[in-house]
């Protein structure tokens, strides 16, 4: 099979994917619902959202402000670079960004993002799977597999998990400047190959195998050695310009000894069966009892209609360079996920992931499970594949495509999606009075867990004031103390300690903290130079003044 065979027009191509791209986004829209009806106050209220959504937002603002700053984010006072305890969202703010200077707010930037990304993954599926088999309709149900496959909907408050729609398009361009050389494919590939590096610290690791490989591939063709000699300049350049663009987070990392222990990353790392567990939309019979038989939490099922697909596309490995090229794809991603230690039967032997984790900043990453969207990927393809062969017999191909795609995309459309989308409470009086008021940092009450930390980074969003909680993947290590303090509130030692480090206002949500706190609240004298600024319901806010 040739690559790009029987290649259309270039209009009727864009014509195409035109139309793949609108039947994906509407589909994306009936599954969504009621978020993409109402993405500016619905969506999934988990502390993942929230500080994704402050993530994003703070980019933008930053970014207006004062960009040479950029990581020096408004959460974890007074450490610096604090951006860097959490993935930087570079390219969903950029998305995010247009949304935001008309007006809207962070949660409909995000929520925007979110609902794109699926049509968007779809359409970078759908481009690369034509390509490589040059089947209309096998491109089509490779684009349904992978906007609808389970790991997406597993990660559906990970914004920066489902920013994978980078991916297809860096190895579609990646293949075109191989063969044409020319400026254009080259330049795409670039942009292509930085938007997936710095949307996820995961996806920037997974680029290395998801690229090297047909970059290797073409290198040993001599046919083709010229070509993937200039793609590896370009891919080098995009390395250096991602690495750039998160430096300040990389060294703040180092310097914080923010890494992920051999342990975590074992547990964190996908199982042989986590390709077959359907996760917790499953509607069907037959994926209930995979759930019930693989029970497992990191869900990367392909889907039966894929992998049925897929079985004649593998069939093609051996004259096939693209079916070749898949099935590499696939064992790759397959490999990776599984994490430093692979099983095989009673046996443990060693994995290649470890040799991910010399790459910069790969040693913070712990969930290795997130590069099985790349077996995902390498499936759908081999699908497209696998379809362009067997239509080859059918007397009449289209009707027969058109009901294999409604049979995968009824077995992977997410029932009862609807229960999880949920109102978001706006942020509350006390987010509105600290925007007007005086610059000061900020130390928001109760703070249990990280959970309460993205609630509060998300209300930052409204007043950008410097805030002593936090959210990330990490915590400083010196946040313990502080955090522990809270729960004793007001006493003159917790306000001599407040004072000492800085902080200017306390906000306490009474019906939020212990009874034994809010007793004391109630009852005991403020400390000297403490005063109640505003007492808003439920909530309180205290200035502490310098002495």
């Amino acid at each position: 099979m040739a690559w790009g065979a029987a290649e259309p027009l270039p209009t009727r191509r864009a014509a195409d994917a035109a139309q793949a791209f609108g039947a994906y986004a509407i589909l994306t829209a009936f599954a969504f619902w009621p978020l993409a009806a109402a993405p500016a106050r619905m969506g999934f209220p988990n502390p993942d959202t929230y500080g994704n959504t402050w993530a994003m937002a703070w980019v933008v603002h930053q970014a207006r402000v004062d960009p040479l700053h950029l990581y020096d984010a408004n959460v974890y006072y007074p450490h610096e670079k604090s951006l860097a305890f959490t993935e930087s969202l570079l390219p969903e703010a950029l998305q995010a960004a247009p949304i935001r200077m008309v007006g809207g707010s962070p949660l409909l930037a995000h929520n925007l993002v979110l609902l794109l990304s699926f049509p968007l993954c779809g359409l970078g599926a759908y481009l690369l799977a034509r390509e490589m088999s040059g089947s209309r309709a096998g491109a089509f149900i490779a684009g349904l597999g992978f906007t609808f496959c389970a790991y997406r909907f597993d990660h559906l408050v990970h914004i920066q998990s489902l920013s994978i729609q980078w991916l297809p398009l860096a190895l579609l361009y990646l293949l075109k400047a191989v063969r044409t050389g020319r400026p254009a494919h080259l330049l795409a590939l670039l942009g292509f190959a930085v938007l997936q590096a710095l949307s996820s610290g995961y996806y920037a690791v997974l680029l290395v195998p998801a690229l090297g490989i047909p970059l290797l591939q073409a290198w040993l063709d001599p046919a083709h050695r010229r070509g993937a000699v200039r793609a590896a300049a370009v891919l080098a350049c995009a390395g250096a310009l991602t690495l750039l663009a998160v430096w300040p987070a990389w060294q703040a990392q180092r310097r914080h000894g923010l890494y992920r222990g051999s342990a975590e990353v074992i547990h964190w790392s996908a199982r042989w069966r986590s390709y077959l567990e359907p996760g917790r939309y499953a509607a069907w019979p037959h994926l209930r009892a995979l759930q019930r038989w693989s029970h497992d939490p990191e869900p990367l099922y392909p889907g039966l209609v894929i992998l049925a697909l897929a079985v004649p596309g593998l069939a093609q490995a051996r004259r096939s360079e693209p079916a070749r090229l898949a099935v590499m794809l696939t064992a790759a991603g397959l490999l990776l996920s599984l994490g430093p230690e692979v099983r095989v039967g009673p046996w443990i032997v060693p994995g290649p992931y470890d040799l991910l984790r010399l790459l910069p900043g790969a040693s913070a990453l712990r969930t290795p499970s997130r590069l099985g969207i790349l077996t995902a990927l390498g499936l759908d393809l081999l699908a497209a594949i696998g379809w362009a062969r067997l239509s080859l017999h059918l007397p009449r191909p289209r009707p027969v495509a058109a009901a294999v795609a409604v049979a995968a995309l009824a077995e992977l459309w997410p029932s009862g999606l609807a229960g999880s989308i949920r109102e978001v409470p706006a942020p509350p009086a006390t987010a509105r009075w600290l925007a007007a008021a005086p610059r000061g940092p900020v130390f928001e009450l109760p703070w249990a867990d990280e959970g309460d930390g993205g609630l509060y980074a998300y209300w930052s969003t409204v007043h950008w004031q410097p805030m002593v909680n936090g959210w990330g993947a990490f915590a400083p290590h010196d946040d313990i103390g502080l955090r522990g303090l809270g729960g004793r509130w007001p006493t003159p030692y917790t306000a001599g300690v407040f004072r000492e480090s800085g902080i200017r206002y306390v906000v306490v949500h009474t019906d939020r903290v212990s009874p034994g706190q809010r007793r004391r609240i109630a009852a005991d004298p403020l400390p000297y130079a403490v005063r109640l600024a505003a007492d808003l319901g439920p909530d309180r806010i205290y200035v502490i003044d310098p002495e």
